[in-house]
């Protein structure tokens, strides 16, 4: 090579060495704000106008604060934190308050019990000031889990397949179907053939499924079941719960899967040596504390948050494709830099 070119080769190595830190650099900066942005509001201040301020900046500026895939995760954990709260959407003093609304459901669990179609889990009411993870907006309450539970059903077990179910033979669920915060129907093991399910086992349109027994950080993860899959069941390492008439099951998934005390809850109340397999009885399910809305704010969160994760999914999406054409340009630009035509 020619020194001229040599020297070519060496100050366009060198512009892109700069570029690249610059680059670097301000992607940097940029993560350093996203964390102060995002702590600021996981760990609210005592101040609810400042905070309120805090999580509407955050919420207005999304496209702007993610500007990398590696964002979108901790965007997503702030939404859910801030559902979880009471600070997502606005509460409308027209609401039925929390208080109200118990004594709704108290009087559903009382009337099933009468009619021999529910018992009441046994579990503590009670929830101290020190117990409770955060304080909670005017009309909503803290209440145990066990009290919007109205009864549950175990699963069942038989021999199985090592493969799914195909064309009209059975299936019975693995925990993996309930753990990714949405149903997996596809995550089954096919029943031996002749063997016939119990009808109690089978899994319905509106189930609210949990899991008593998975890895430490995916025991007791739930999902509601949005349309009923065919000729599946319920394994017994997966339980399904009947839930008040006047709660939403998607809010209270929200709160059980992502809110950090409630991921708490379970890690410590977990029995089993394994990390690979950590079991949870119902007790534990049911004594975890809930913070519960007027039954239209539960709809107005859920709406809320199933807008905002539909603009991250987008975020995360546009951010991905751009990311690798950046990569593809530059490594183009880096090419041609080092390896110029003789």
């Amino acid at each position: 090579m020619q020194p001229a070119a040599q020297s070519e080769v060496a100050n366009s190595k060198d512009a892109a060495d700069k570029l690249e830190a610059a680059q670097t650099e301000r992607e940097s900066r940029r993560d350093r704000l996203v964390s102060a942005t995002l702590q600021r509001l996981n760990q609210p201040a005592g101040d609810a106008c400042e905070f309120r301020d805090h999580a509407r900046f955050a919420l207005d500026n999304l496209s702007r604060l993610a500007t990398r895939p590696e964002h979108i995760p901790q965007l997503r954990q702030m939404i859910l934190n801030l559902a979880v709260r009471g600070k997502l959407v606005p509460q409308d003093p027209k609401d039925e308050p929390a208080s109200d609304l118990l004594k709704r459901i108290r009087e559903e669990k009382e009337q099933l019990v009468t009619e021999g179609k529910g018992r009441t889990p046994a579990f503590a009411l009670a929830i101290s000031n020190e117990q409770q993870p955060f304080r909670l907006p005017a009309k909503w309450a803290w209440v145990r889990f066990g009290e919007v539970i109205t009864g549950a059903d175990a699963g069942w077990s038989p021999k199985s397949e090592g493969f799914p179910r195909t064309d009209s033979n059975w299936g019975v669920l693995k925990v993996s179907a309930v753990s990714w915060h949405k149903f997996l129907p596809e995550e089954n093991k096919q029943l031996l053939p002749g063997v016939v399910p119990p009808e109690a086992a089978l899994v319905h349109a509106g189930d609210f499924l949990i899991s008593r027994a998975n890895t430490s950080e995916l025991v007791a993860k739930c999902v509601v079941v949005d349309e009923a899959p065919k000729k599946l069941i319920l394994s017994d390492k997966i339980v399904r719960l009947q839930i008040a008439t006047n709660c939403d099951k998607h809010f209270l998934c929200i709160v059980n899967n992502h809110a950090e005390y409630a991921r708490s809850h379970y890690a410590e109340e977990a029995s089993g040596t394994s990390l690979s397999m950590k079991n949870v009885s119902r007790e534990v399910i049911y004594t975890l504390p809930i913070p519960l809305p007027p039954f239209a704010e539960q709809h107005r969160i859920v709406a809320k948050v199933d807008e905002l994760m539909s603009l991250c999914d987008r975020l995360e999406s546009q951010l991905t494709t751009t990311q690798t054409e950046s990569r593809r340009l530059l490594e183009a630009v880096l090419h041609e830099a080092l390896e110029p035509t003789p």
